[in-house]
């Protein structure tokens, strides 16, 4: 009886050793992972069902973090009512190389687990010098799952972060000529919705698309108009042979996405993956920007995200058309920060990096400290130091007539303020290429971003008519009051050669406080200091 159980038990380990070889041969044909891998880098695993028969699954072995990693900042723009704080996350990326590929190969972008923020990982002074793109994250003990591309981070590890002295001379160039491609992806189920000569009109106003004229609002010409000719956009350089027209390349990726949930870190580097096969190893040095229009799918949790300081961009399909949208993921590619108001980080709808509109034709251009950073008005800009410089008296011209200005208009004054933040005044001026600004139009806007830092969160405070003012008392922690007053506002029409204007006053006023005297104002009695500062020092 044993012998005859040990023949038996011999015979099906010699079928099952035949059929797992035949099988062998079918996964190679026909699971696309064993022709896209390197057999190297891959173990594979036979899942043996004796009814139901094999299933492939090609999965690269989990790896240790050897060397630091470069830091991504990922602003993600959440859909509607995903969030508490209104419609903003961050998360916090890592550009990691694959060992097995050659060295100056592109990296991947791997998510970090659980949710890394140097927020939660280190003190704020700290926190400030970390500068996405460029800073290099490193613990000991991570380990890298190449089947979701996540970096996971062991507990009560030493994190590591570098950050080159140099850091802010590497911003990317807000001038000259850039270059964009934009990405339309096929995946196994499902594509992106818009065809590729739709897509190229809506980005480059290529006029491509049939039986439409040129679309005359797109990223190429609000970039070109905002910036007055200093900043273009052009799309990448046709090259037929590897499918690239007026800016735009299809690529196709191995993956179902309608069926099952899968990462968009999953999809986003095999995007990157079908690239590098496409376009070759090195293929960002030929791009400044890239831009993948992601499969349509029925829900996904963002609008779109873009990489701090990075090249890329990602949009949810049809949102990749969104003027308004290109505009502002682009920004974060420049350094560029959300504008908001007191309470809400994207309130400040006179500015492209506040919300963005799903809509085809939006003229609207950047905020006081977006434009300060930017460059693109840098003769017209004035900066005051209250301190030394107590009073100032001047013209503010809005952006979308900055030709028409003369010696002496400004469009931003930058006032240097407390140690927490500056201060920037501008006139907001709704027409021509800022017409469909939201908030503040036509009116003087007081902006608020970090101390030295423009291209930071800046928060809109307030907006003036003429006769208004905006005070702010105990100025750098004196006694003195900081009152910036708009003395009128004219607009003499939009053909007339004059721009509109506002005739602003800032100055930085004693009032000098008596113990023996109290002012009453209101039903309250107060100090000179406390009284609204158009009755500091009078009788």
């Amino acid at each position: 009886t044993h012998s005859i159980y040990l023949y038996n038990s011999l015979k099906f380990f010699r079928f099952f050793i035949q059929f797992y070889s035949l099988k062998f041969t079918f996964n190679k044909l026909l699971c696309p992972s064993f022709t896209t891998h390197k057999s190297s880098s891959y173990k594979y695993l036979l899942l043996f069902y004796p009814f139901v028969g094999g299933v492939c699954r090609s999965t690269k072995q989990q790896t240790y973090l050897k060397t630091p990693c470069v830091l991504l900042k990922s602003e993600i723009r959440l859909s509607k009512g995903r969030s508490a704080e209104h419609e903003n996350h961050v998360k916090w990326r890592c550009e990691i190389r694959d060992d097995d590929d050659d060295d100056d190969t592109e990296p991947y972008i791997f998510s970090m687990e659980p949710d890394w923020s140097p927020v939660l990982d280190l003190n704020e002074t700290i926190t400030e010098t970390i500068v996405s793109g460029l800073t290099t994250f490193f613990a000991p003990g991570c380990v890298l799952d190449w089947d979701r591309f996540a970096v996971i981070i062991p507990p009560d590890s030493v994190v590591e972060l570098e950050t080159p002295a140099s850091a802010r001379s590497n911003d990317p160039k807000t001038t000259g000529v850039r270059t964009v491609l934009v990405v339309r992806v096929v995946a196994s189920d499902t594509k992106t919705t818009a065809r590729p000569a739709k897509i190229a009109d809506e980005w480059f106003g290529t006029g491509t698309w049939v039986g439409t004229d040129p679309d005359e609002v797109n990223l190429r010409s609000k970039y070109r108009q905002c910036s007055y000719g200093k900043l273009k956009l052009n799309p990448a350089p046709d090259q037929p042979e590897i499918g690239i027209k007026n800016g735009v390349v299809t690529v196709e990726i191995d993956l179902e996405l309608r069926k099952k949930k899968v990462s968009d870190t999953v999809v986003e580097n095999y995007i990157i993956r079908a690239l590098k096969e496409k376009l070759g190893k090195r293929y960002r040095d030929d791009y400044d920007h890239i831009a993948f229009c992601f499969p349509a799918v029925r829900r996904r949790y963002w609008k779109a995200y873009s990489y701090v300081g990075s090249k890329f961009t990602a949009f949810d399909d049809n949102l990749c058309l969104a003027v308004s949208y290109q505009m502002h993921e682009i920004g974060h590619n420049l350094m560029l920060q959300h504008s908001g108001i007191i309470g809400d980080e994207y309130g400040d709808t006179s500015c492209t990096m506040g919300y963005s509109v799903n809509e085809d034709n939006t003229n609207r251009c950047f905020s006081a400290p977006k434009s300060w950073f930017l460059g693109w008005y840098a003769n017209r800009h004035r900066l005051l130091k209250p301190l030394q410089t107590p009073t100032f008296s001047g013209r503010l011209v809005g952006l979308s007539q900055y030709q028409k200005t003369v010696a002496r208009d400004y469009i931003i004054v930058k006032i240097v303020g407390t140690s927490k933040n500056d201060i920037y005044v501008s006139l907001n001026t709704a027409t021509g290429i800022n017409s469909d600004t939201g908030m503040g139009r036509n009116k003087v806007l007081i902006t608020l971003a970090e101390t030295g830092d423009a291209s930071s969160k800046s928060t809109l405070v307030r907006e003036l008519n003429a006769g208004q003012s905006h005070s702010i008392n105990n100025f750098e922690g004196t006694t003195k009051t900081l009152d910036i007053h708009v003395y009128e506002i004219t607009d003499p029409g939009i053909r007339s050669p004059l721009p509109q204007f506002a005739r602003i006053g800032v100055k930085l006023m004693t009032c000098n406080d008596n113990k023996n005297i109290r002012f009453v104002h209101g039903r309250k009695k107060r100090s000179c200091s406390k009284m609204p500062v158009k009755y500091c020092n009078k009788v």
